[in-house]
């Protein structure tokens, strides 16, 4: 077996949501290294919606 068929982005298993919030901070960063200072706005806003989103599901499955 192929050693990327563990990495979650090439199975068929959908990506959870911290796993997403993790990868736009990533690439935010990477893309404010590199001098793109509106796309790693642009990442850095992704991942703070998608931070948010999960932590209200997180707290209504918690009460729940």
């Amino acid at each position: 077996m192929s050693p990327l068929r563990s990495v979650s982005a090439f199975n068929n298993q959908p990506n959870t949501m911290i796993e997403l919030v993790i990868i736009f901070a990533v690439l935010a960063l990477v893309a404010a290294i590199f001098g793109f200072g509106g796309i790693a706005g642009q990442f850095a806003g992704i991942a703070k919606v998608l931070l948010v989103i999960f932590l209200v599901v997180a707290a209504v499955m918690l009460v729940l």
